[in-house]
């Protein structure tokens, strides 16, 4: 009999992740019928923050816990992850924040504590095949993503300063692979790009799943948020007020709906000409480097 696979779709950020997890949402039924357990992102992202946070930070109490050989709160909560791929099912979950969050990248860094988050997560994984699907994105436009995404939420650098800061990022994604590789040796890789997604997601979610594409039902409005355009982000950045996070957050959605997407021209882009032209020449030279890679499978 063959072992249950366990399927993790790690975004990344702004890849059409909300989309799909919110048509795999809609077909769990689907999906269970076929054997599927399929885990909406409520169920995992509280709980791994929790225990990411955890892990971080023990306090003093925890850590005498520790030593006395007493469950500790890292403990509690590992079990209950420990408890969501406790099934007999074929297990797939799709969660972008096991890579990382988007404040993250405000400092000028590409994910940093994804090695270590994918580590922690490799203690909660039963002995079973693994299969990670990522989708990576052109730098200048997932990067501009990622700010407008951030932005949301807290105050960030100037756009200026956001470009300064990726100015250069060949070999971001191959990173990113990397520290996949490391975390989760084991584990089949598969790669794809959001530029192809249109075409590609029949075959995205018969790979998730193992159900085919035609039997899953449509999104009939879907609610995926894009991103604000480049003069709401750029109001939004130049406030100099103090603002609670809820206000922060309402700040930015009167923002957007006073300056809307109203075509890819609006679209915010921080990056100088010259600049955004050497990060695609980046993003184009390191997708030759990941397609010839042995150890992971390109989907095209």
């Amino acid at each position: 009999m063959t072992t249950p696979r366990i399927r993790l779709h790690l975004g990344a950020h702004k890849t059409a992740t909300t989309y799909l997890q919110a048509r795999l949402e809609l077909n769990a039924k689907l999906l269970a019928a076929q054997g599927v357990a399929f885990w909406p992102i409520n169920n995992i992202r509280p709980l791994f923050h929790q225990v990411w946070t955890e892990s971080k930070g023990a306090g003093r109490s925890e850590k005498l816990k520790a030593l006395s050989g007493r469950p500790t709160r890292l403990d509690k909560l590992g079990s209950k992850i420990t408890s969501l791929f406790d099934t007999s099912d074929e297990l797939l979950v799709s969660e972008e924040n096991l890579l990382g969050e988007t404040g993250e990248f405000l400092d000028g860094a590409f994910y940093p504590t994804a090695i270590s988050r994918l580590q922690l997560l490799a203690t909660f994984l039963p002995d079973r095949p693994l299969d990670i699907w990522l989708c990576i994105r052109s730098y200048p436009d997932f990067l501009a993503s990622i700010y407008g995404e951030a932005i949301r939420f807290s105050p960030v650098p100037s756009p200026e300063q956001f470009a300064s800061a990726f100015s250069s990022p060949q070999g971001a994604w191959l990173q990113i692979i990397d520290d996949i590789r490391d975390a989760l040796p084991h584990a089949n890789v598969f790669i794809w790009r959001y530029e192809d997604f249109r075409d590609l997601e029949p075959r995205i979610l018969e790979g998730l799943s193992d159900v085919e594409a035609e039997a899953f039902e449509p999104l009939q409005n879907p609610t995926v948020r894009g991103s604000a355009s480049d003069s709401a982000i750029r109001a939004m950045a130049e406030t100099a007020e103090p603002l609670s996070a809820t206000e922060w957050r309402f700040r930015m959605a009167a923002l957007e709906h006073e300056y809307p997407v109203q075509s890819a021209r609006d679209r915010f882009s921080p990056w100088p000409e010259d600049q955004f032209r050497k990060m695609q020449q980046d993003y184009v030279s390191d997708i030759s480097a990941i397609e010839a890679r042995a150890d992971i499978t390109f989907i095209h």
